[in-house]
């Protein structure tokens, strides 16, 4: 994260065994989806990087034994909108997640959802 023109390095280890994607709200606040296990089935998560070296997970979306595709952007301080395709169990398709209250807010679709892009200005 570029800050004041400083440099700050939030997390120079991985989160469980890789992350997937990042988004960054508007007050820059940092989240990450992750995915963990050696073995079929991966687990995937939702982090939340609070400070440097800091993260907590904040929700688990699921698991599956195949290639999975997800992606993810901030709407605004409050909500990230994340897609997936192809969990066994969990949260497969297009939804909006609230930060605050820690809860999935709406389900645009349920389907495998293939490619997401939101533009920001």
């Amino acid at each position: 994260m570029v800050k004041d023109n400083i440099c700050i390095n939030y997390n120079s280890s991985p989160i469980d065994d890789g992350i997937i994607d990042v988004a960054v709200t508007d007050d820059n606040h940092i989240y990450a989806l992750s995915y963990s296990g050696s073995i079929s089935p991966f687990d995937y998560y939702l982090y939340y990087l609070s400070n440097p070296g800091s993260y907590s997970q904040i929700l688990n979306i699921g698991h599956a034994s195949a290639v999975i595709y997800f992606k993810m952007e901030a709407l605004d301080n409050e909500h990230l909108i994340i897609a997936t395709n192809g969990l066994s169990s969990g949260y497969n398709g297009l939804f909006i997640y609230n930060v605050e209250k820690r809860k999935i807010e709406k389900f645009i679709t349920t389907k495998d959802t293939i490619a997401l892009y939101v533009p920001r200005f």
